[in-house]
């Protein structure tokens, strides 16, 4: 099916649709980053709330440090395509919040963000009755690439498909071809997902099935292959509720 791009497509709409409308809530609201991922997300989620008469909201929560700002402005994309969207500035809540509770590891900092981003998605899902979309790839989910408890959402149509797969729905929906080539970013230790990898996004998404398992391609040497099972298992955590004692 995942070959079949229209049956895909129309798959993962009549999915969204369908979960909605199993609810009471008004419609999704998505965090939107300036990647392909959350940009098809909105749009999947748009058609979805056309279909069942709900909204859809996306928003965008820039945070400004160190002379970078984490996201990028998509209002006009947002706009050509009739996806209702908000901006919330976080940098004044994010420096606040490293003078009250300083930091200099950078990975802690990212962290910081991405739950200061969360917080500000599920405060305004919660006072709107809206479902959050999460935007997560099934690379970002098999190797643990997201924030523990903050970076996941309330439904993930993503999370078994492929970056490559995700780059052809967006194409299929018209979306802007700068826009599906995009990497990642918001990286700590580089400028895309690739530069922290250290492994090439192609490579990722050709080894990482839609199990979340590294399967061996020929093309790929063992030692990848070892270190992406590794990431696996190391990051099982993040895909799995905590812990439970029982008494």
């Amino acid at each position: 099916m995942i070959d079949n791009i229209p049956l895909l497509r129309k798959s993962l709409e009549h999915w969204l649709a369908d979960y909605i409308a199993s609810t009471e809530l008004a419609g999704f609201v998505v965090g939107v980053s300036g990647g392909i991922d959350s940009a098809l997300c909105a749009k999947l989620g748009s058609i979805a709330a056309q279909k069942t008469a709900r909204t859809i909201t996306a928003l965008s929560l820039p945070i400004s440090y160190g002379g970078r700002v984490d996201g990028q402005d998509m209002s006009g994309f947002y706009e050509k395509h009739q996806i209702p969207s908000r901006t919330f500035d976080l940098s004044g809540i994010y420096e606040a919040f490293l003078d009250l509770m300083p930091v200099t590891d950078l990975v802690i900092r990212s962290n910081i963000r991405t739950r200061l981003r969360a917080t500000a998605l599920y405060t305004y899902a919660n006072e709107n009755k809206l479902l959050v979309l999460g935007t997560m790839n099934r690379v970002e989910f098999a190797i643990g690439y997201f924030q523990k408890q903050a970076a996941i959402g309330d439904i993930l149509p993503l999370a078994r498909l492929s970056k490559r797969t995700i780059r052809e729905l967006g194409a299929s929906y018209g979306l802007p071809k700068s826009l599906i080539q995009r990497k990642a970013s918001g990286c700590v230790h580089g400028q895309n997902a690739e530069d922290e990898w250290g492994i090439p996004e192609e490579t990722v998404d050709a080894v990482v099935g839609a199990d979340w398992k590294p399967h061996q391609v020929q093309s790929v040497s063992q030692g990848i292959i070892s270190r992406l099972n590794d990431l696996f298992e190391t990051t099982k955590h993040k895909r799995a509720f905590p812990p439970i004692f029982e008494p």
